[in-house]
């Protein structure tokens, strides 16, 4: 029994330097690289660029807002929309991510107690 528990100490003592080295081996790599970025940035920040009116897209009008929402609720009933945006704007991967996220919400069955 005392040379399961000599062994185990043993095993746990190298296991906690081994954490020991790992980590100070990270700090230098976050130090270095933190000194390679500091000596290429510039001394003055960059300046803010403000998006000019034209580069913004256009609003979307409320009748268009009025008109998904009553679909919205024709379809599905009553509803929340958090968002409206352009379809072509975002990734196919996003949209499934999204879907398979509120499917998973649609299947459970909420009850108040």
């Amino acid at each position: 029994m005392d040379g399961l528990l000599v062994k185990t100490l043993a095993i746990y003592a190298l296991a906690a330097v081994v954490a020991f080295v790992v980590a100070i081996v990270i700090k230098g790599i976050v130090r270095l690289l933190q000194a390679i970025e500091g000596s290429s940035a510039s001394a003055t920040p960059p300046e803010t660029m403000r998006p000019e009116l034209a580069d913004l897209p256009p609003a979307i009008p409320p009748e268009h807002i009025a008109a998904i929402g009553a679909a919205v609720h024709a379809m599905m009933g009553t509803y929340r929309i958090i968002h409206i945006e352009d379809q072509h704007r975002r990734s196919a991967w996003i949209e499934s991510g999204r879907l398979a996220h509120h499917r998973s919400h649609a299947s459970q069955q909420h009850h108040k107690h």
